[in-house]
């Protein structure tokens, strides 16, 4: 009856570890079962797989380029973007909040960062918003537009840039 009762122990012991080893990996398995619930921290892991570089640009004929880059960033518990545009009369770098789910963001205007030439945008203007649709990005201008007067109505614009490392 001992050695039953050991290798319950040992049992138990291991089992508790296993429980404790995952919950240290892979925090998100026992969320549910948390008694406090914190709406911010839904929200930013809903907004997680939005992090990464956008790129998208458009040329007019015969030499008028525009080059829009986005940078989504998490940054202590906010979720930022570093938006710079480059181009025929425009170099922009803004500083915007990534508000949203999921499914889609908004980027709201906060701050301009060094090298911006031009200041346009008030504290709270939507800049613009991305809507997944189908594993594509749906780009909403906002008070940032296209170059082309065509690419003003939504659609796909913006593609996510992926990188690879290097050995």
């Amino acid at each position: 009856m001992i050695p039953n009762k050991k290798l319950l122990i040992i049992a138990s012991v291991t089992i508790i570890c296993f429980f404790v080893i995952i919950s240290l990996v892979e925090p998100k398995i026992f969320a549910p079962f948390s008694t406090i619930t914190n709406i911010n921290s839904s929200e930013n892991n809903s907004l997680e797989n939005w992090i990464g570089d956008y790129f998208f640009s458009e040329f007019n004929p015969p030499f008028q380029n525009m080059f829009f880059s986005v940078s989504i960033y998490k940054e202590n518990n906010s979720f930022l973007s570093k938006i710079f545009i480059d181009g025929y009369q425009t170099l922009e770098r803004n500083l915007a909040q990534v508000v949203g789910d999921e499914n889609s963001i908004r980027f709201e205007f906060l701050d301009y960062l060094p090298e911006n030439m031009y200041e346009p945008y008030k504290k709270g203007d939507i800049l613009l918003q991305f809507k997944k649709e189908n594993s594509k990005i749906i780009t909403i201008w906002g008070k940032i537009g296209p170059l082309l007067l065509e690419n003003r109505k939504p659609g796909v614009y913006f593609e996510k840039i992926t990188k690879t490392e290097k050995p």
